[in-house]
């Protein structure tokens, strides 16, 4: 049975469903991480970037990349071990077509996360492999590639896509305010809705709208900035600083509210800052990204007699669900 339009890896039941009235769907939803041993899928991901200098309607940068991926799910104990591999791409930078180091290292082995019984990444193994390839493309191994790094990124993005919802009681129709622990100039509001008409009983539209002051990171993002500036002004700029950085966007997610499956995703991000360097007048810079992932989802048969995964509850039938 193949599902289209399934979004990132998950769960196969919703731990619970507070009912509203009949027809509106359920006031709040309690969704848990128990996915069906042998779930496989496919993946389709977008990712644009583009940058703007002063008053330009046209991108100074653009840079578009189409990727595919597939994934397999099994039980792992009381968790799970997700199988990611990363297949064809095909990226176009200012007009022509290039090559991503890291998309053609991940052909090299999969990476394998290891999901704890809550639906929390615990591990993420492979990388090894993946950053011995990269090294002998020339990629240097430090920052964000080192083989510490990577790894836990890839457990932070996962977190923020699906894990923090694991869990949870979400409140339909409800709007809140998230707050990052540490973090100064930094605002999130989310919303939670409920759609019938999608997935395989309804899911949680999940809106989040954030906003933030870049000014305590600039410096981080100088040698970047520094490399767009240049690009655009044909000139050399030995120094530079930035002001009035901030970054605004949202991100909206589909999860099935019986499966724990992330049904659609999209994101988009723009940062706007001044930039001033020595010998230029003041410049202000806009950068502008939009992510999007398509999943489709292969499930097992259920056998007769089969029962629930682990940690998972019973819910309405699925005629009862779309009520």
């Amino acid at each position: 049975m193949t599902v289209r339009r399934t979004w990132i890896w998950g769960g196969l039941f919703c731990a619970g469903f507070a009912w509203a009235a009949e027809g509106k769907g359920p006031e709040s939803v309690k969704l848990v991480f128990a996915p069906q041993a042998g779930t496989a899928c496919t993946i389709r991901q977008t990712d644009e970037r583009m940058s703007y200098v002063g008053g330009n309607e046209a991108p100074v940068s653009s840079e578009r990349m189409e990727r595919d991926l597939t994934c397999h799910l099994d039980q792992d104990g009381d968790g799970w071990r997700m199988q990611l591999k990363a297949g064809e791409y095909s990226l176009i930078r200012n007009g022509e077509e290039d090559d991503n180091p890291l998309m053609e290292a991940m052909k090299a082995a999969p990476l394998v996360f290891r999901i704890d019984a809550s639906g929390h990444v615990r591990a993420v193994e492979g990388y090894e492999v993946i950053a011995d390839q990269l090294a002998r493309s020339g990629v240097s191994l430090e920052g964000i590639f080192s083989r510490e790094a990577f790894p836990r990124r890839l457990m932070s993005e996962w977190e923020t896509r699906l894990g923090q919802f694991m869990g949870q009681t979400l409140p339909m129709g409800a709007t809140a305010v998230q707050n990052v622990p540490g973090t100064t100039g930094y605002s999130t509001r989310v919303a939670y809705e409920w759609v019938s008409e999608c997935g395989r009983a309804g899911c949680v539209r999940v809106t989040q709208t954030f906003s933030a002051d870049l000014g305590s990171v600039v410096d981080a993002m100088k040698p970047a900035l520094q490399a767009l500036v240049q690009d655009a002004s044909r000139g050399q700029i030995d120094s530079m600083s930035g002001r009035d950085a901030v970054m605004q966007g949202t991100a909206e997610r589909l999860i099935d509210a019986r499966t724990g499956l992330l049904m659609e995703e999209r994101i988009e991000r723009e940062t706007r800052l001044v930039v001033e360097a020595e010998g230029k007048a003041p410049t202000p810079v806009r950068m502008v990204e939009i992510q999007s992932r398509d999943y489709d989802y292969t499930y097992p048969p259920v056998m007769p007699g089969a029962t629930a995964g682990h940690g998972a509850s019973t819910v309405p039938a699925d005629s009862a669900m779309a009520e």
